[in-house]
């Protein structure tokens, strides 16, 4: 291993017997760390090694438990989801999405900090790995949740009595994601037209996403053997919402052709393998490469960057607010009303002012209008 060095020194004795030393360190730009023998325990070799390798000072005898690389896999060996909590989901319970996105925090922190001692982390720290990561801020964000998961759980475990995590602010991403205007839509599906195979996909995948207002992986995962009784049934992927989204007569139309031309070519094959979205190659099509289809006709079209795939969430969330109100979150699988407010914007706000000042005007009984009067 680089910087090892193993070596072994003999001492004669006063008796005259010879003694046989032996060293194991880790030296670099002429500075020595001591190191455990690594046949003696492997663990603690490694944590020591990879202590001295980042500048950590191995006097202070870090216990290989307390490391943030045991204390990742403990997490995933040992959390649980408290009785009836909706929030707080141990690892086993977590959705894959979820896990992905943990587990890319986890490589960050295994890779700089695996042999850093966990109870002495600061609130400091976690600010400066954030600040290490702004150019990328909804990592930097993720990061700052997945440490303060962390602190939790070995909170629970009484290895740590505070969580250094909390409290800390996350950074702002911007103004988000944003429906797009109708003229937009109808810009963007004009070009769309021109492109051919690829048009006709990219316009697939718009109407699935406006009409079923669905995230992009839970799209990604429809299947032809999911549509039943006139509606699409699927569990969502990131919350485990099941919800049933009732076809519109666009989306309705757009199945059709799909199944005819797909019918056609000999493309559907068995469940559970039925995508109605599928790739270059058969199977099911990546996020990918229908973004990158998607940012191909946006280029095309000379479209604005910040109308983004998942801003079709927002438009098919935005039209459900206009047309019925926060009860669209039935067919958008929201669990929250602020979550649904969010993604249905001002439309909906809009919306629902007009209709609650029309209900006031039929409510209203014998208000005496306002009379002009001719005095200054």
């Amino acid at each position: 291993m680089p910087y090892v060095v193993d070596r072994t020194t003999r001492k004669t004795l006063s008796d005259g017997t010879v003694k046989e030393y032996r060293f194991v360190y880790f030296e670099r730009n002429g500075s020595r760390v001591k190191l455990p023998f690594p046949e003696d325990d492997e663990d603690e070799f490694l944590a020591a090694y990879r202590a001295a390798k980042t500048g950590i000072d191995v006097k202070k005898k870090i216990i290989p438990k307390y490391t943030y690389a045991e204390l990742i896999k403990h997490y995933k060996l040992f959390s649980v989801t408290p009785a009836g909590s909706k929030r707080k989901k141990g690892w086993a319970d977590l959705k894959p999405r979820t896990r992905k996105d943990y587990d890319e925090c986890f490589g960050y922190m295994d890779r700089n900090l695996g042999a850093n001692d966990f109870r002495r982390t600061i609130r400091t720290d976690i600010k400066k790995a954030m600040k290490a990561n702004l150019h990328r801020k909804k990592f930097a964000n993720n990061l700052k949740q997945v440490w303060s998961i962390l602190h939790e759980h070995a909170i629970d475990e009484g290895w740590r009595s505070t969580n250094a995590a909390s409290g800390i602010a996350k950074f702002k991403t911007g103004e988000g994601h944003v429906p797009w205007p109708p003229e937009i839509q109808m810009q963007f599906w004009n070009k769309a037209g021109e492109l051919g195979e690829l048009g006709y996909h990219v316009r697939l995948a718009m109407i699935l996403y406006i009409d079923s207002a669905q995230r992009g992986g839970d799209i990604l995962d429809f299947k032809w053997s999911d549509i039943k009784d006139d509606g699409i049934n699927i569990e969502q992927n990131k919350t485990g919402t099941s919800v049933f989204i009732p076809l519109t007569d666009w989306l309705r139309d757009a199945l059709d052709v799909e199944r005819r031309r797909q019918l056609s070519l000999k493309l559907i094959p068995l469940p559970p393998h039925d995508y109605i979205l599928q790739g270059p190659r058969g199977g099911k099509l990546s996020y990918n490469t229908l973004n990158g289809r998607f940012v191909k006709v946006r280029k095309a079209a000379r479209i604005d960057e910040k109308y983004k795939l998942h801003g079709y969430r927002y438009t098919g969330a935005s039209e459900l607010g206009v047309a019925v109100g926060r009860s669209g979150a039935s067919v958008t699988g929201h669990l929250t009303p602020e979550m649904f407010d969010k993604y249905a914007g001002d439309g909906m706000r809009r919306a629902q002012a007009i209709k609650a000042q029309a209900a006031r005007n039929e409510n209203r009984t014998g208000r005496e209008p306002l009379k002009p009067t001719l005095k200054p």
